[in-house]
């Protein structure tokens, strides 16, 4: 009885998921997105890679900008990623998808500039496509994945502020 309580309470549960994390990086948008638009950069501060160090990326003929592709092979099984809208000035938004049907959907993370520094939000959504666990899935979402987001965040303004690349013609931020 309790399995079929289990069961039944699974399959009505919302499978919808979506998980936001923010951070500010001490540099101009464009010096961000090098590092977001372009794929080959995604192993240098992919958030699982603690977690998944033998994870392989398999790079697309292209890798920067709308088109790009990468597949992934490790936990939760084969992926792919493929950036849909690509800005230097305003970020990237992604597709991606398991072939276990883990959590496929959408990302982006987002530039917004304050007066110091680039606002970087990371969000992802999506559904869970596992039948019975998908609505439990998705509730815990937030709680399983949320805090990879961050680090991964973490990873990035790190990579980000280190960076000594000149950003030509841009606009500095103003300084504080």
């Amino acid at each position: 009885a309790a399995a079929v309580l289990f069961a039944a309470v699974g399959s009505i549960l919302p499978d919808q998921y979506e998980i936001t994390r923010s951070i500010e990086i001490k540099a101009h948008p464009i010096k961000v997105y090098l590092h977001v638009g372009e794929l080959r950069d995604w192993p240098k501060w992919w958030p699982w890679k603690e977690l998944e160090s033998s994870a392989k990326f398999s790079f697309g003929a292209q890798t920067s900008g709308v088109g790009s592709t990468v597949s992934l092979k490790g936990r939760p099984g084969p992926g792919r990623v493929k950036i849909t809208e690509a800005s230097p000035t305003a970020g990237i938004a992604f597709d991606y998808s398991f072939d276990s049907g883990a959590g496929n959907g959408r990302g982006s993370i987002e530039f917004r500039v304050s007066e110091t520094a680039t606002i970087a939000p990371w969000r992802v959504r999506g559904r869970f496509a596992t039948p019975v666990l998908k609505g439990y899935l998705a509730a815990m979402a937030d709680s399983m994945h949320g805090g990879m987001l961050g680090g991964g965040l973490n990873n990035l303004k790190t990579l980000v502020e280190a960076d000594a690349r000149e950003i030509f013609g841009a606009e500095p931020l103003p300084q504080a």
